[in-house]
């Protein structure tokens, strides 16, 4: 039957409930909610519930860790949990420390620096005001987000899908071999909660809240700007896509770009240079390409020159991260499980993502890993997670993808505690 349509659409999801999930007569932003049932509550439940499991996990393998290596046992668990700031995360600990000048007192850092948005590290300089030292901050600040992220995805997908697979969604993203960024000193957990937030919030049709939070993500990281493409769809199937409609509020989108626009004048103010931070790119071997590029190469260098102890193991990581979640992007919108066209500001979100993650590779011509961090980054495609948990009613696919997710997670896990780079 076709699903091309605004209104509820026979696929898997008519079905009765599973167990443990509330009876909803149709899912969508238009269904009936019992005020009784409490979502956001059950939400916050399921957000806090998979929090401490996965960091309690992550703190027992951060001691195994270490005693498993040759390295010195850490002489206390501030110096163990240390290693959850390693990478990324200390250079946004040093830009709330020092700011974009003077980082490292070398000229090539300070270049390098404004690749980074200012956002979770502003966020990490005013907790580190207040209470605590930036790394402690800057881990608190991802704890927060991170439940804070979930607990809104979880009403997201309930609201879309349904309750079970709502929880899968959580239990999925926690499982995916990096899903461990979401709960270290990253500010992947920042980024997923404003552009969940602002995603819901469009489904919601406040367009004025929606603008603010994607101020505040375009503030985070540069690909936030993709936000407009599900602003300007979910606006104007509200409005039957008739140009008429129309109405004023739509100059709520002019806030999407502001957190980009405040970062360009400063980097203008203190470099001289409002386009800095997409020339610090090439710093880090950075360059724009077709999007089918690196994915081209990463096979072409499994290919031709084979050596699995080295690169090789990183460049599988990253591409079968890509064609893994790319998969499910695709079933998105074909197949039994795709999203009614009234829900494609979701999967629309989760294309432009992917496609945004594979047209940068990498360029660096020592390590060679074309789609560096792409596995990493993968994370942001969000609605394709919410697929993998429709498709999760199957307990086959369910199993297999916890118990190998969760298998090599563990290992990456554990290479990058040991301060090697994983992405």
């Amino acid at each position: 039957m076709d699903c091309d349509h605004d209104g509820p659409a026979l696929t898997p999801t008519d079905r009765p409930p599973e167990a443990g999930e509330p009876q909803q007569p149709e899912s969508g932003v238009n269904a009936p909610v019992d005020r009784a049932d409490r979502p956001w509550r059950r939400a916050l439940r399921a957000s806090v519930t998979v929090w401490v499991i996965t960091h309690v996990a992550y703190a027992a393998l951060t001691f195994f860790a270490f005693f498993q290596s040759n390295r010195p046992v850490p002489k206390s668990p501030i110096s163990a949990f240390a290693n959850w700031g390693n990478w990324d995360a200390e250079w946004f600990i040093w830009i709330a420390e020092h700011g974009y000048t003077g980082y490292h007192g070398e000229a090539i850092d300070e270049e390098r620096s404004a690749a980074f948005f200012p956002m979770y590290s502003l966020l990490i300089k005013i907790l580190s005001y207040i209470t605590v030292e930036p790394i402690a901050a800057a881990v608190l600040i991802a704890f927060a987000s991170q439940i804070g992220a979930f607990t809104i995805l979880h009403r997201l997908v309930e609201r879309e899908l349904d309750s079970p697979s709502a929880s899968r969604t959580l239990w999925y993203l926690v499982a995916f071999p990096t899903g461990f960024y979401l709960g270290l000193a990253y500010n992947a957990s920042l980024f997923l909660l404003l552009v969940v937030g602002a995603i819901y919030l469009m489904r919601d049709g406040i367009w004025w809240a929606a603008g603010l939070v994607c101020a505040c993500a375009t503030a985070t990281r540069s690909s936030a700007l993709l936000l407009v493409v599900p602003f300007v769809y979910e606006y104007l199937r509200r409005r039957e896509f008739r140009i008429g409609r129309i109405g004023g509020d739509v100059a709520w989108i002019a806030l999407l770009p502001v957190g980009i626009a405040s970062y360009s004048v400063y980097c203008w103010f203190i470099f001289g240079d409002p386009l800095k931070f997409m020339h610090a790119q090439a710093l880090w071997f950075r360059e724009r390409d077709w999007p089918w590029i690196g994915i081209y190469q990463s096979c072409k260098i499994l290919v031709t020159t084979p050596n699995i102890f080295a690169n090789d193991v990183r460049n599988i990581m990253d591409l079968g991260a890509v064609l893994f979640v790319s998969t499910f992007l695709v079933l998105a919108f074909v197949g039994p499980w795709k999203y009614r066209r009234d829900q494609w500001a979701l999967p629309l979100f989760g294309v432009i993502s992917m496609l945004f993650v594979i047209s940068f590779p990498s360029a660096d011509v020592i390590n060679r890993v074309p789609l560096l961090s792409a596995a990493r980054l993968s994370l942001e495609a969000f609605p394709a997670f919410m697929i993998m948990a429709r498709i999760g009613r199957n307990p086959t696919f369910d199993r297999a993808f916890c118990f190998i997710g969760v298998l090599l997670q563990g290992l990456w896990f554990t290479h990058f505690l040991l301060d090697h780079f994983i992405g």
